[in-house]
């Protein structure tokens, strides 16, 4: 995502295992904040950073990707072109105008809620309540190199708001493997408790920032780093992710692969959501959630879930 001018963006943070901001209690992740965040009660230790990857590309600097963990959901799709220049869906459409939440539009359609990270300049979750976002998901890790300044900090937010929230990893194939990955995410806030309340992990898997458009993965070793992670982080919480990602990078990197048992983020800006990528379209299924549009002053995309609250409910519950 393309953010204008954060006010609380900082430098990525590359933490050693001792350097700890939290410690363990139980089965939660305790924070200064006084905040539980899921976790496991005996899981990984929090993971040695062990990479740095390297400069964005000329592409990602211009949306505004300065440095290793600036990545965000749909950060290639904001100017209409994105590294598959021209490619079906990967315009903005008429919901894909930048514009605030609309509280009549956007309840008209069910439940719909938002996703964050370290660019997002909106501190106000009462705000974001009010205007009856119900749900969020909010950047806490980028492969095994990052995890954001900010994520406590609006993890509580979404939390005093009664909202249902969980935590998204930008996935980085290049860096390290899956299992890896969902390792430092859980260790990282990434993981899910069933309180009702915690939507499980996100996993991003879109356009490299860094680098070759497939991290320099083709469609079978692709496949595998996923099947990887999301194995790791099932055995890790209970649960499988969520995978967000976009038509046109999943069916160029990834192919036919089934993931048609793994809940669906769909990002698609235009009116409609559009065709599901490959692996769940060939196998009769949808999307669980579709990311409709981003508001880039503010930093933040809007959500709209596929079903009504009952079933929101149900995704929380690990179902």
């Amino acid at each position: 995502m393309r953010h204008a001018s954060p006010t609380h963006r900082t430098a990525p943070t590359h933490r050693p295992a001792t350097a700890r901001s939290h410690r363990r209690l139980g089965g939660a992740t305790v924070l200064a904040a006084g905040l539980l965040l899921p976790t496991l009660a005996a899981g990984p230790a929090q993971a040695q950073p062990d990479s740095t990857p390297p400069a964005p590309s000329d592409h990602a600097s211009e949306q505004g990707i300065d440095g290793p963990g600036e990545a965000t959901m749909g950060w290639s799709l904001q100017d209409g072109t994105g590294p598959a220049a021209g490619a079906p869906g990967q315009h903005l459409g008429p919901l894909g105008t930048g514009t605030a939440i609309d509280p009549a539009v956007e309840a008209a359609h069910g439940p719909y809620g938002i996703d964050t990270s370290s660019h997002t300049t909106v501190q106000d979750w009462q705000w974001f309540s009010a205007v009856g976002a119900e749900f969020a998901w909010v950047k806490a890790t980028e492969g095994d190199y990052y995890t954001s300044p900010v994520f406590s900090a609006q993890y509580t937010g979404a939390t005093e708001q009664q909202m249902v929230r969980g935590a998204y990893h930008f996935a980085n194939p290049a860096e390290s493997s899956g299992a890896h990955q969902a390792e430092f995410f859980v260790a990282n806030g990434g993981g899910w408790s069933a309180d009702g309340r915690t939507l499980p992990g996100a996993l991003d898997m879109e356009y490299n920032p860094y680098g070759p458009v497939c991290y320099g993965l083709d469609h079978a070793q692709m496949d595998a780093w996923m099947r990887d992670f999301v194995g790791r982080y099932q055995q890790l919480t209970g649960v499988k992710p969520v995978i967000y990602t976009n038509a046109d990078w999943w069916n160029t990197c990834v192919g036919r692969a089934d993931y048609s048992d793994v809940h669906l983020w769909l990002a698609r800006y235009d009116a409609t959501p559009g065709t599901a990528p490959w692996s769940w379209s060939d196998h009769g299924a949808s999307h669980t959630v579709w990311q409709t549009r981003p508001v880039t002053d503010k930093g933040y995309d809007v959500n709209r879930f596929h079903g009504d609250r009952a079933a929101l409910q149900e995704l929380a519950a690990g179902r």
